[in-house]
Order: C-alpha cells, then sequence, then structure tokens
C-alpha cells in the first residue's frame, strides 16, 4: 500500500512565506510613515484607529507604572504592532516609541 505525503509541507515554514507576502501587501496598500530617533509613533491611552506594519528600525512599546515609563516589547523589521485594539476598539495599551530612524507603514 503507498502513503502520499500531506498536501501541505512544514507549515511553520508556508507560513513564515505566506506572512512575507501579506506583510509586502500590507505595506504597499498603507501610507509609509519615517521616524527619528525617539520619535513617538501614538500614545498610550490614545484612541486607537491605525495600526503599523515595522518596514526598518525598531520599534519599542512601553508602559507608563508607578516607576514611570517602561520598555515591555521591542519590535523590528517586518512586526506589526498596535492591531489589536485598532481591531477591536478601545485605547492604547503602549506608547510606541522609534529607538532609532525607522520606517513604519500605516494600515
Amino acid at each position: 500500500m503507498e502513503t502520499s505525503e500531506p498536501a501541505t509541507s512544514d507549515p511553520e515554514a508556508g507560513d513564515a512565506r505566506n506572512n512575507a507576502g501579506l506583510l509586502d501587501a500590507l505595506t504597499e496598500a498603507g501610507v509609509v510613515r519615517a521616524l527619528s530617533a525617539g520619535e513617538v509613533l501614538c500614545v498610550e491611552g490614545e484612541e486607537s484607529d491605525e495600526a503599523y506594519v515595522v518596514i526598518d528600525g525598531i520599534v519599542e512599546a512601553e508602559v507608563t507604572g508607578y516607576a514611570g515609563a517602561m520598555t515591555v516589547a521591542t519590535h523590528g523589521p517586518r512586526s506589526i504592532v498596535g492591531e489589536v485594539t485598532t481591531l477591536i476598539g478601545g485605547h492604547r495599551s503602549a506608547t510606541l516609541r522609534a529607538t532609532r530612524p525607522s520606517r513604519v507603514g500605516v494600515i
């Protein structure tokens, strides 16, 4: 009896290829915004109406607590940020700030 290979190959490799194409399409469909080092993209507590794809550079997410601002995540190229509250509505849960010259696609 012959066995056949599954119709899909390694799902993780396939996802990486598919995600790359999706991120490229999202970036091309949106507006590209250039950020200088230290520039704020959005502020914690603001109404959310945009999501972003990091094209190049680094964007950090920081939240304000009792001890002041604290970085909770670092996003590099091909990262999607700000999408959750944009999709479900609400206010930004973190401030996004470029740590060096960066470009993001606004979607």
